[in-house]
């Protein structure tokens, strides 16, 4: 049974409000084609021609990505080059895609505040400074957790998403009783805060000089790079359109080696 698309989007505009996303951010709208309803959708990270390809290959009308694929558009289009080769091939495809990003970040519900439960944090809440608001900080929580030695909090890290390793900047607490999560690349915004305000932050994608700060400023960060998008995203976006959809829709899961999985893991081949 196919779902009107424009249906779709409104609720998780209600769920996720654009309103919530950082001035600089291009969440929403990337491209709307023509088709108005779709029985599939793709929901990846990032949009590629892949992921495109993979929508069509499955009967998708629509992409719903993370990453804004007009984020960082060059002066004009060049269909050979990535990314106007992806969305080149999504119009051609008259495949729409709309992106969610700092906005589910940021939302009651969205990204942090999954990430957060998932380390089972209490007393969650977005970041102040000197008790002020600070929108930017709104992409973060901060919360308290049951103390735990670092080995706990790493091997936590290993299991929830799949990885073998990942960065550590500074050094190790002993005991860590207080945990900032920032889902996205949180450098900004752990600068923002005293070292003294958590005992760890766990984020993703820290440049060079950023992770140097950390380390000579007395942080511990944990950078898992974008494995907490990849989980979240996906599993956060699944779930909210199963609460009013159910199992009317079809969930493609397209990774950047085109291996198309269901959510659940199952092949789609």
């Amino acid at each position: 049974m196919s779902i009107l698309i424009d249906d779709l989007i409104n609720y998780l505009e209600k769920r996720f409000p654009p309103e919530l996303a950082a001035e600089w951010d291009s969440s929403g709208w990337q491209y709307r084609g023509t088709n108005k309803e779709t029985a599939s959708i793709v929901i990846s990270l990032d949009v590629t021609k892949k992921t495109v390809q993979a929508a069509e290959a499955n009967g998708a009308n629509l992409i719903l990505s993370h990453h804004p694929i007009l984020f960082d558009m060059p002066d004009y289009l060049d269909c050979r080059v990535y990314p106007a080769s992806a969305l080149c091939e999504s119009i051609r495809s008259d495949i729409s895609i709309y992106s969610l990003h700092t906005n589910i970040d940021s939302a009651s519900g969205g990204m942090n505040d999954y990430l957060a439960s998932l380390f089972g944090m209490k007393e969650i809440k977005i970041p102040e400074i000197s008790g002020n608001f600070d929108k930017e900080l709104s992409f973060s929580r901060i919360g308290t957790i049951q103390p735990v030695n670092f080995d706990e909090i790493a091997q936590r890290c290993i299991e929830l998403f799949n990885i073998d390793s990942f960065r550590v900047i500074g050094n190790k607490p002993e005991v860590i009783r207080r945990l900032l999560v920032v889902s996205g690349s949180g450098s900004s915004i752990i600068k923002k805060l005293s070292p003294d305000s958590f005992d760890l932050a766990i984020t993703g994608d820290l440049k060079y000089h950023d992770a140097l700060f950390f380390e000579e400023n007395g942080y511990c960060v944990v950078d898992l790079g974008h494995f907490i998008e990849k989980k979240l995203f996906t599993e956060i976006v699944k779930d909210s359109l199963e609460e009013i959809y159910g199992n009317r829709l079809l969930y493609i899961s397209a990774t950047e080696k085109n291996c198309l999985r269901g959510v659940n893991g199952e092949s789609n081949n």
